[in-house]
């Protein structure tokens, strides 16, 4: 895990002191609605009654646009999702990170498609104190509107996140996250559609 985010630090560092001309960085925050599965069993079915909360947060750094025709990003990006179930101070909450490449694509001048896939850690808490955690695979697809001139912009989208995880006592955790977010981006937009 350390070695993993050495790695993209280092790689984020080298691209980005060799020329900035071509430095791509983007981070923001995330609301929507999540399913976790314990065991393919869902923990909102188990208690069904309690108040829930998803949150993403994370960001990318890489380097583009690589291609002249469709300006495409090679990115490494870090983020994770939160899906909290609570009634009062009891509370549970399962967070899934991920660690991984991805590309993002813009298809027309505001349009963003974007994606990763990579490793992935959970880290589940209890407000009784006892925490869980595991590793897997995660991955994330967003598509968004770029509002925004020059090198400053401002994303406004829809995402998907995804991880399948497991734990340290064997069980497995999968959850997905579908919501809304805004992002702030910086992007070289050295292209004949910008």
């Amino acid at each position: 895990m350390k070695k993993i985010v050495l790695i993209i630090a280092l790689l984020s560092a080298t691209i980005f002191s060799a020329t900035a001309k071509g430095f791509y960085f983007e981070t923001g925050l995330g609301l929507g609605v999540s399913i976790t599965e314990l065991e393919n069993t869902s923990v909102s079915s188990i208690a069904p009654n309690l108040d829930e909360m998803s949150v993403d947060i994370g960001f990318k750094m890489g380097y583009g646009p690589l291609n002249t025709t469709l300006p495409l990003y090679i990115v490494g990006e870090f983020a994770g999702a939160g899906h909290r179930l609570g009634n009062g101070y009891s509370y549970v909450q399962f967070n899934s990170y991920i660690i991984g490449p991805g590309i993002v694509i813009y298809l027309t001048p505001i349009f963003q498609v974007a994606g990763s896939f990579g490793f992935s850690l959970a880290a589940d808490q209890f407000s009784t104190g006892g925490n869980y955690y595991g590793s897997g695979f995660a991955g994330n697809a967003s598509l968004a509107f770029d509002i925004g001139k020059y090198k400053n912009g401002c994303l406004i989208g829809f995402k998907w996140f995804g991880s399948s995880n497991t734990l340290t006592t064997s069980v497995k955790q999968n959850s997905n996250m579908f919501g809304i977010f805004v992002k702030y981006t910086f992007r070289h937009k050295d292209h004949k559609w910008f």
